[in-house]
């Protein structure tokens, strides 16, 4: 194993790049962290690196642990991702009017899973890092039914 690691870290050391993925991932998980996580995220950057902050931001502080999301069985952790998306690249009058109302364009009242009420828009990219924390959500959620 520390060979498949060592070769992926002499590919991202640029400035740094992999002692700064492996300190950011042990900075959001709370702990030492996996070496191959931070690899992984060492290849993918800042992006990486927030997703899988939120993820954890998610579990940890909403509470939505592998356990509640299995709950989920109609995807609704996709669904909730997807709205996030669409709207990450809507204008902002369309934002602005989602913020009060609800969403309400390209379809995502269908979409949307949960009561209007629920429905919070942050900056587009927060949005879309939300959404692709909640598909992680979901694909982790259909592996364990797999088993």
């Amino acid at each position: 194993m520390a060979d498949s690691i060592q070769t992926i870290r002499d590919r991202v050391m640029l400035d740094g790049g992999f002692q700064a993925a492996c300190q950011s991932y042990a900075n959001c998980n709370g702990t030492s962290g996996s070496i191959a996580a931070a690899a992984i995220i060492a290849l993918g950057g800042k992006v990486l690196t927030d997703i899988a902050c939120e993820r954890q931001r998610q579990i940890e502080a909403e509470g939505y642990d592998p356990a509640h999301d299995d709950n989920h069985v109609h995807g609704e952790l996709a669904r909730h991702a997807a709205v996030l998306a669409i709207y990450a690249a809507l204008p902002d009058l369309d934002r602005a009017h989602a913020s009060t109302y609800g969403p309400n364009h390209y379809g995502s009242r269908l979409l949307w899973p949960w009561a209007y009420t629920a429905f919070k828009l942050a900056d587009r990219r927060r949005d879309l890092v939300k959404a692709a924390a909640l598909i992680i959500a979901e694909v982790q959620r259909l592996d364990r039914i797999e088993g």
